[in-house]
């Protein structure tokens, strides 16, 4: 503790410094992960922000709220399903094959995860959205593997052609997994553009 402080250190004569004299120097902050936490987010990752949560509702409040109409609009599950039943050919709807419980918790994760682009997209510097670019990234890569991993996993335990299947395959499914890689890509370059020095 000083008892003692010299009044000529803490005076100071400002009429003697001009404006061009007088530097005022941005302190920038690292964490260690390396990344400038007083950064702005970019415009482009804005717009990925807001692109991502423009897609997310419009497909998670259809899983959320009608999720076996919604999966039969986008072409996932057929309208009707036939089924041998005892040597007798029943026809049933395709909702019939839809687990309301885990497509509508699909579609609230879609749906929190467009809230949480939606503050990205409102948020004005790096530290407020790097949480959320990592999450998104996470999200995107996951689920991609996921969905790849249950397409070869189909493919191997049926004998038809591999040709055959990937054809019969739901355009849907196709554009889902390109629009998740886009995504994954997208959030791994904002990643490394926001976190370079």
């Amino acid at each position: 503790m000083v008892d003692m402080v010299d009044s000529n250190l803490i005076a100071l004569d400002w009429s003697s410094i001009t404006n061009s004299q007088l530097r005022i120097n941005t302190i920038h902050v690292r964490t260690t992960g390396g990344e400038i936490m007083d950064k702005p987010v970019s415009q482009s990752l804005k717009n990925i922000f807001l692109i991502h949560a423009i897609l997310s509702v419009l497909v998670g409040v259809g899983l959320w709220l009608i999720p076996g109409r919604f999966l039969t609009f986008a072409g996932w599950v057929p309208e009707i399903v036939e089924m041998v039943v005892l040597e007798t050919v029943v026809q049933a709807p395709g909702t019939f094959r839809v687990d309301p419980f885990i497509t509508r918790a699909f579609g609230a994760a879609l749906l929190a995860l467009a809230y949480s682009s939606y503050l990205g997209w409102r948020s004005r510097n790096w530290e407020q959205v790097a949480l959320i670019v990592k999450s998104e990234a996470v999200f995107c890569i996951l689920a991609l593997t996921g969905f790849i991993a249950s397409l070869m996993i189909r493919i191997s335990r049926n004998p038809r052609p591999i040709t055959e299947q990937l054809q019969n395959f739901p355009v849907v499914g196709w554009v889902e997994m390109i629009v998740l890689a886009g995504f994954a890509i997208a959030w791994i370059w904002a990643l490394r553009a926001h976190t370079k020095t």
